[in-house]
């Protein structure tokens, strides 16, 4: 599957979700804090 194509199914999938009420919306700080623990996870890794 191409990155376009994986894109696009995932943009859809988010779509179908909020359409169906089952979306899940988060701050911006929760969204940051759990980019920072994703990329601490990571660097762990080496």
């Amino acid at each position: 599957m191409s990155h376009n194509s994986w894109v696009t199914e995932q943009v859809n999938l988010a779509f179908e979700k909020m359409e169906k009420g089952s979306a899940e919306f988060i701050s911006n700080e929760e969204a940051n804090a759990q980019m920072e623990s994703f990329k601490a996870k990571i660097r762990a890794r080496g």
